[in-house]
C-alpha cells in the first residue's frame, strides 16, 4: 500500500494494497482461529460418558465445553476470476459478541473489523468499513481510496481471506470513551484480478501481521479513530 505519514508520524503499511497489516505475538482473545484454514471456532465439544462400575452410584456426564465464538463462519471467497458482468456475491460479516463499552466489547469489535476489511477489499464495497470509521482516521480514508481505485478499474482481489489471530487491550479510558488495542491477523496467497479474470498481481501469504488501533465509543457503538502499522513484513 502507498506509504503516507500517519498523524503520529509513523509510516503506514507498504505497497501491498492491503494497507491494513503487520505482525504480533503476545496478544490474546478467546476463540481466535488457530491458523490458516480456521476462520472460525468450532461450535461445541461433546462431553464423553463412561459406564459406572457395578454397584457404584451413576455419575453425571461432564458438561460440554463450548468455546466462545469471535467471528461468524464466513465461507472463503474462493474467487480467482470474475467474468465480465458477473456479480461477486460474498456474505456480509456480522458482529459476534458484544456491542458494548467494555474491554470485551472492544475485543469483539476488532475481530469484526478484520472481517470488514476482508469484505471491503473482496467486494469493492466499503460501506460497512466506512460506517465504523471516524472522519479523522487517515488510515481509513486510504482504505476507501484504494478500494474505489480498484472498483473504477474493474479490478478485485481473489482468494483473499483475513484470519483473525488475537487481540489485546492496551488502554481503556472510561472517562473519554477511548480504547487502544493491538490485534493481529494473517492471510494466504491472493491475487489482484481484472474484470476479464486475468491475474494482474500475485501476493504472498503472511502468517501474522499486527495493527494498533484507537477506538472511540460514541452513540452506542465503537468506531475506529486511528490505526498504526506496528511493524513491516520482510
Amino acid at each position: 500500500m502507498p506509504r503516507s505519514p500517519s498523524p503520529r508520524g509513523v509510516a503506514l503499511p507498504r505497497a501491498a494494497l492491503l494497507a491494513l497489516v503487520l505482525s504480533c505475538g503476545a496478544c490474546s482473545h478467546p476463540g481466535a482461529p488457530a491458523g490458516p484454514g480456521s476462520p472460525s471456532p468450532s461450535a461445541a465439544v461433546s462431553a464423553a460418558t463412561t459406564s459406572p462400575a457395578p454397584g457404584a452410584a451413576p455419575t453425571e456426564p461432564a458438561a460440554p465445553v463450548v468455546p466462545a465464538p469471535v467471528v461468524d463462519a464466513v465461507p472463503p471467497s474462493e474467487v480467482t476470476a470474475l467474468p465480465d458482468g458477473t456479480e461477486l456475491v460474498v456474505p456480509q460479516p456480522a458482529l459476534v459478541g458484544q456491542e458494548a463499552f467494555s474491554r470485551e466489547g472492544a475485543l469483539d469489535f476488532v475481530a469484526y473489523y478484520v472481517q470488514l476489511m476482508e469484505y471491503a477489499y473482496t467486494t469493492n464495497d466499503h460501506g460497512l468499513l466506512r460506517s465504523v470509521s471516524e472522519d479523522v482516521c487517515e488510515y481509513c480514508a486510504i482504505q476507501v481510496e484504494e478500494i474505489d481505485g480498484n472498483a473504477s478499474r474493474g479490478n478485485h482481489f481473489g482468494n483473499l481471506e483475513l484470519w483473525f489471530r488475537e487481540a489485546m487491550v492496551e488502554d481503556f479510558d472510561e472517562a473519554t470513551g477511548l480504547a487502544t488495542l493491538t490485534f493481529s491477523f494473517g492471510y494466504p496467497p491472493y491475487q489482484l484480478v481484472d474484470a476479464a479474470g486475468q491475474v494482474l498481481k500475485d501476493f504472498d501469504a503472511v502468517e501474522s501481521e499486527t495493527l494498533e488501533a484507537d477506538l472511540h465509543w460514541a452513540e452506542g457503538r465503537w468506531r475506529v479513530q486511528y490505526v498504526e502499522h506496528h511493524a513491516d513484513v520482510p
